[in-house]
Formats: C-alpha cells, structure tokens, sequence
C-alpha cells in the first residue's frame, strides 16, 4: 500500500475492499500541515465531481472493474464510511473493446453505476491496448497503440455512454486519465514517446469533448 496525492487530494493506492476499514484515516499523519483525520462517523455528501481540496480523501484501486456486484457494494459501503469521495479505477481499453468496434460494458457499467448510487466520483484512467489495436499483440498488455486515432475513438464511446450529456448531466466518470505511466517502459511499451503520447492525449481530449463538452481530461 502507498499514498500519495491525487489533484491535491490525500490518496491510497491498491487497497482491496476488505481491507479498507483499517486505512485511509493515517493519511494526513504523513503530512504535518495536514488536516486532521475525518472521523469513522463522517457524514458523506454525494458527489458527482472530483473535489480537488486539501481535505478531500480519495483512493485508487486497480481491482475495483474486476469485482463482482456484491464485492463492489461492500467495496463502496467502507468506502463512504471512511469519508471517501473519490476513487481512481482503470478502466482498461483492451477488456472493453476486445474487437474493433465491439463493445463489452458489463464490468465498467457495474462499477460505475456502484460507485454513482454511494455518491463517489470516479476518475477513470483509460489504458491497456486490445491486441486488434497493438503491434504487439496479445504479448504486452501496455504497448503503445498502433494509432491514436483508435483509442480516440474508444474513449469518445465511454464519454458517450458515461457522460454528463447521457446520464442527465450527473456524469458518471467524473474525470478521464488518458494511460496509466506513459513516462515510463511498463506502461508506454517499449520506450516512452512523448511525440506519441502528445498525439494521443490531443486525439482522446479532442474525441471526449466532442460528446462531452464538460468532461475533464
């Protein structure tokens, strides 16, 4: 487990959702200037946007789009408890559209519908390249696509289904992460390209804002 900091806000990376309840308070401890811990009784406001203040807590949790319906709700139940507001997810490309233009939105309809009915923002960081999409094939999950322009089109797909202008202008992925560590081999396979990534982060911004104006990317 690690914290760190997410748009100014206190954040634990890879919790599981059993071990949650045991968590997210020590944050602030690690900053001396911080506030103080919000209280295990903490009231929690719903919320359909990510809260950049100082005293805001979110988590990011790379395992939430693979759990059940059950495992997300008791997820979301300790979540709220805790004084959670926010969390990051992957919502990884290569699941979701594991042939060109076919969608399977099971798993990410679930975890966001879970996580907008307990009144948590989700910042979605979109990655991992399908293997129709990559040179690399089925070997590298994170390889660089071949073209910007499919990922483009992937991500305009989710704004379409999971924005604000789809769901009543209550948006349910609050904020889009265009990949997951391109700086670094593991994530931008095989080297970091930031030639490469610049095409692709103006190809999905552009892509989202045409079917979400007020999306955040």
């Amino acid at each position: 487990m690690s914290i760190y900091r997410l748009y100014g806000t206190t954040c634990v990376r890879g919790l599981l959702a059993p071990a949650l309840a045991v968590a997210v308070i020590a944050a602030p401890a690690l900053h001396p200037s911080a506030p103080p811990p919000i209280p295990m009784a903490a009231e929690v406001a719903l919320t359909a946007t990510i809260d950049t203040s100082s005293t805001s807590v979110g988590i990011a949790d790379s395992s939430l789009y693979f759990m059940s319906s059950a495992e997300l709700t008791t997820a979301m139940q300790q979540l709220q408890a805790l004084g959670v507001t926010q969390i990051r997810v992957f919502l990884p490309w290569r699941a979701i559209e594991p042939a060109d233009g076919t969608y399977d939105w099971t798993q990410a309809d679930q975890l966001l519908q879970t996580a907008a009915d307990y009144g948590i923002a989700v910042d979605a960081a979109v990655t991992s390249t399908p293997t129709w999409a990559s040179p690399y094939g089925a070997v590298v999950a994170d390889g660089a696509p071949t073209a910007a322009s499919d990922y483009a089109t992937f991500v305009g797909a989710l704004a379409a289904r999971y924005g604000s202008a789809a769901n009543g202008g209550d948006a349910k992925i609050a904020a889009y992460e265009i990949w997951n560590e391109p700086n670094g081999f593991a994530g931008w396979f095989p080297t970091p390209d930031a030639t490469q990534y610049t095409a692709l982060l103006k190809a999905a911004y552009t892509a989202i804002k045409a079917v979400d104006p007020k999306a955040t990317v």
